[in-house]
């Protein structure tokens, strides 16, 4: 129960964090060349939105089951490859 109360605090704690932009450049990888490419299509607003409520809810799921999170966790992974890239300017 306590190891369930730890995870959930930490999941918290990173939502919260990166609802508020703390964690951008731990979320955007590093400091790649290649990598600025991809960084630069990326809506960073939205970006945030998803990881940030992915990691919340996680953390009420924690006392839940472990397949919910699974789930969670598919769903913000095929929203940031979707709905968190910019549209392409003409």
């Amino acid at each position: 129960m306590i190891l369930k109360i730890v995870v959930s605090a930490v999941f918290f704690v990173c939502g919260v964090l990166t609802l508020f932009g703390i964690f951008d450049k731990w979320l955007l990888y590093g400091d790649s060349k290649a990598i600025e490419e991809e960084r630069k299509q990326i809506n960073i607003k939205r970006f945030r939105w998803v990881n940030g409520v992915a990691l919340l809810l996680a953390a009420g799921c924690v006392f839940l089951y472990y397949e919910v999170i699974i789930v969670i966790v598919i769903i913000s992974l095929v929203l940031r490859y979707t709905w968190c890239k910019k549209k392409p300017e003409n």
